[in-house]
């Protein structure tokens, strides 16, 4: 019983998205919840992340696509 953060910054350690999951759930499973929750600001344009910097955790072959 515990909580997950999944926590998405840009280069200078600004946060962009968070996320939560449960301890249990392994962290692949967040992946696309959390890129799909960066904040857009009004009238600007929603940028998928050119580069991604991951933990072990999420090294799996469907997140690299």
């Amino acid at each position: 019983m515990g909580v997950k953060r999944h926590i998405l910054t840009d280069g200078n350690g600004i946060p962009l998205a968070i996320t939560l999951s449960g301890a249990n759930v392994h962290d692949k499973r967040n992946v696309k919840d959390t890129l799909n929750s960066i904040l857009v600001f009004s009238g600007r344009k929603r940028k998928k992340p050119k580069h991604l910097c991951l933990d072990k955790g999420y090294d799996f072959k469907d997140i690299e696509a």
